[in-house]
C-alpha cells in the first residue's frame, strides 16, 4: 500500500515527460474533461497527481493498464510502503476468516438439529394409496375422497 504523495513522487520521478504526456493523452480519451497543462518545473509532478485522482476516482470508468515491460515499472523502495494500513487489511481479513468459521460452526449445529427434528417426525408410508388431484367431483362438503373413502380437512390414509 502507497501513499498518494509517494506514488506521485515515485512516477514523476521515474517516467520521463514524454511518457507523462502519453498517459494523459491515452486518459484523456475516456474522460470528458481536459486534464489541466502545467509549465512549472514540477509540472510532471503535478500532472501525475492529476492522472492518479482520475485513476482512483470510483466514477470514472477507465480500460485496465497493463505493462509490456516490466522493466518499465518504477522501483519502490520499502520506505514507500505503509506497513499500518497493510496490517490492518490482514486484520479485516483474519476477522473475516474467523468469522467464516462460525458461521460453519452455526451451520452444523442447524443441521443437526434438522436432523433430530426429522428423526424425531413419525414417518407416513402412503402404501398402495395413490393420491389423485382435488377436482369437482372429489371435493363434497369439506370431504376429500380419495379411492373411494371420504377424508375430512387434512387427513390422509396412514398404512401401517
Amino acid at each position: 500500500m502507497l501513499e498518494f504523495d509517494d506514488i506521485v513522487t515515485i512516477t514523476a520521478d521515474f517516467f520521463t515527460s514524454d511518457e507523462v504526456k502519453g498517459a494523459v493523452a491515452s486518459v484523456q480519451n475516456y474522460i470528458d474533461f481536459r486534464i489541466p497543462t502545467y509549465k512549472t518545473a514540477d509540472k510532471d509532478k503535478k500532472t501525475s497527481a492529476e492522472l492518479l485522482k482520475i485513476v482512483l476516482n470510483p466514477e470514472i470508468k477507465l480500460p485496465t493498464y497493463v505493462a509490456v515491460d516490466i522493466a518499465r515499472l518504477p522501483p519502490v523502495d520499502v520506505e514507500h510502503l505503509n506497513l499500518s494500513a497493510l496490517q490492518k487489511e490482514l486484520m479485516l481479513l483474519r476477522s473475516e476468516v474467523r468469522s467464516i468459521g462460525s458461521l460453519r460452526v452455526e451451520l452444523d449445529e442447524v443441521k443437526s438439529q434438522l436432523k433430530a427434528v426429522q428423526a424425531q417426525q413419525p414417518t407416513v408410508a402412503l402404501g398402495g394409496t395413490h393420491m389423485y388431484p382435488l377436482g369437482k367431483d372429489s371435493q363434497e362438503e369439506g370431504f376429500t375422497t380419495v379411492q373411494g373413502k371420504k377424508f375430512s380437512g387434512l387427513q390422509l390414509p396412514i398404512v401401517p
